[in-house]
């Protein structure tokens, strides 16, 4: 897994963690444990994920051990205002009624 196949990565977990909250704090449609469910079964792809963009940070961006965390955080913030200029408009209650489709599709494109 290179540093573009961890980001595209996380980009799917933001999207699943972002779509499950919106499903559940807009429409009250469950989702939320479906996503906590989905994530902790595909927790090893998390992991190597961070793992790999935080080898690309100290080896290409010179960043610290010590200013890891905070630059991962970064990434998520950065993820989370994509998935929300790119995708939050496109929500509805068609997608929420659909989610456990929508973890199938993200699932299929995570690289492992």
């Amino acid at each position: 897994m290179n540093e573009k196949d961890a980001y595209r990565n996380l980009m799917y977990f933001q999207t699943a963690k972002s779509e499950s909250e919106y499903c559940e704090n807009k429409l009250h449609v469950q989702a939320i444990s479906q996503q906590t469910k989905w994530r902790n079964q595909h927790a090893a792809i998390l992991s190597r994920s961070i793992s790999t963009l935080e080898q690309h940070f100290i080896n290409d961006k010179g960043t610290s051990t010590k200013d890891l965390p905070a630059a991962i955080a970064a990434v998520w913030k950065k993820l989370e205002e994509v998935d929300k200029r790119e995708l939050g408009d496109t929500r509805t209650y068609k997608t929420c009624i659909k989610f456990p489709e929508s973890l199938k599709f993200y699932e299929a494109q995570l690289v492992k």
